[in-house]
């Protein structure tokens, strides 16, 4: 057992063996300092590029939580409809546990102009719902929004209105399938142009007003689905165990089964990050014992010295530990204040449209914003300080074991 002034002694003993050879602790130091700089910074950048994926997911009509017909999620079909049980829903949940929810009317359809067709997604919507919980109640570019769900127009992606050819104020015709298993088709015009994040979303959805869809599909006042969005993605799970006991009939599902991709992405990164930090880590401390074991043999004569004076090994090996703490003390500092600057450097956004194809087909938006996660933060330092701290034990330890006689011998 160490007393307190034993290990007041032992702190003097090792802050004034720091300092003693200070070029030497410098450049350990930058080594600890760079090992942690780059593990947090490229978690943080990880954590940008993996936090848009999810959020795309989440904005692209996903939202937090979803309510469907039981067979919708695998035969997404105008018969797998349900009632309109928002209000319901909405009273079941605590006040403040979401942002709001949309009703939609959501089914395959195909979209033909003067020139084209091709396959998309109906979306019938309430634009008033849709404000702050998807891309379309912020997205239109030209013309107008959707005004009302009784609205005759249609709304576009930028990159279908290239592919079909048509521009803004032209008809358009959308067909698709209604209650009676009968095609239902309609002119359209296209009264607005959205841009989204993903060209992928501006080709797949076209946008009109709810009851317009509900009156082409025949389907009355029954509705595709019910889009939640809460104040985060991490508390989805509870909003969906809310959910589900106020409609135990239909099926209720996180943006983690609804976007499985995004939540798979997550997942792995996690994984990567804490593989990442090991193998930083296992650099580091490398470094740290090479250094330790040389300051170690540099001052063999010393260690028998203190030792024939009455100190014990067990305190020679807390003295060398504490030695290397410091270090790692002053590393941590250096690495976090570095990728702290780093992130705030960069938080305006990574610009990688010369990667924008690939990053397209992940789902990522062309501007990634890095992002520092506390646990992110201590996982790497914890990493960085319990394990240099073990691999600097067996130095110590060996340092607590030179002989006395042949340590106080050696002149070098």
């Amino acid at each position: 057992m160490i007393d307190a002034q034993s290990w007041l002694v032992l702190w003097k003993l090792a802050s004034r063996n720091v300092a003693r050879n200070r070029r030497r602790t410098a450049l350990t130091t930058l080594a600890v300092g760079l090992g942690v700089w780059t593990s947090v910074a490229l978690a943080a950048f990880a954590r940008g590029i993996s936090g848009e994926m999810a959020d795309n997911a989440i904005y692209d009509l996903t939202g937090h939580v979803q309510v469907h017909h039981p067979d919708y999620p695998q035969d997404p079909v105008v018969s797998n409809s349900i009632p309109d049980s928002s209000a319901k829903i909405m009273q079941a949940l605590p006040p403040g546990v979401v942002l709001g929810s949309a009703a939609r009317v959501r089914v395959p359809a195909v979209v033909r102009s003067e020139k084209k067709a091709t396959g998309v997604t109906l979306v019938g919507i309430d634009p008033d719902a849709e404000h702050g919980l998807s891309f379309i109640g912020d997205g239109v570019i030209s013309g107008r929004p959707i005004e009302g769900p009784d609205d005759q127009g249609i709304v576009i992606g930028q990159k279908l209105a290239e592919h079909l050819q048509t521009a803004l104020g032209r008809r358009v015709v959308v067909m698709s399938q209604d209650v009676n298993g009968k095609l239902a088709e309609r002119g359209f015009r296209i009264t607005g142009i959205f841009d989204a994040e993903l060209e992928a979303t501006e080709k797949a959805f076209i946008f009109c007003g709810r009851g317009t869809a509900q009156q082409l599909l025949g389907l009355g006042a029954q509705i595709s689905e019910i889009s939640i969005v809460g104040q985060n993605r991490d508390g989805a799970d509870a909003i969906v165990n809310a959910v589900q006991a106020a409609v135990p009939e239909a099926a209720v599902r996180s943006w983690r089964k609804a976007a499985p991709f995004a939540d798979a992405l997550l997942r792995v990164q996690n994984a990567f990050l804490k593989f990442w930090f090991l193998i930083v880590v296992i650099a580091v401390s490398f470094g740290l014992i090479n250094t330790i074991f040389m300051s170690i043999f540099e001052r063999a004569r010393e260690f028998g010295l203190i030792q024939s004076l009455g100190m014990r090994p067990h305190n020679v090996i807390v003295q060398v530990a504490l030695e290397a703490f410091l270090v790692l003390l002053g590393g941590m500092v250096i690495g976090n204040c570095g990728a702290w600057l780093t992130v705030r450097a960069l938080s305006g956004g990574v610009d990688l449209s010369r990667f924008a194809r690939g990053m397209e087909m992940m789902g990522v938006s062309r501007v990634v914003y890095p992002t520092i996660l506390a646990r992110d933060i201590i996982t790497a330092n914890l990493f960085v300080l319990v394990l240099c701290l073990l691999g600097s034990l067996y130095p110590a330890w060996k340092a607590s074991r030179l002989p006395i006689l042949e340590a106080l011998h050696r002149t070098h």
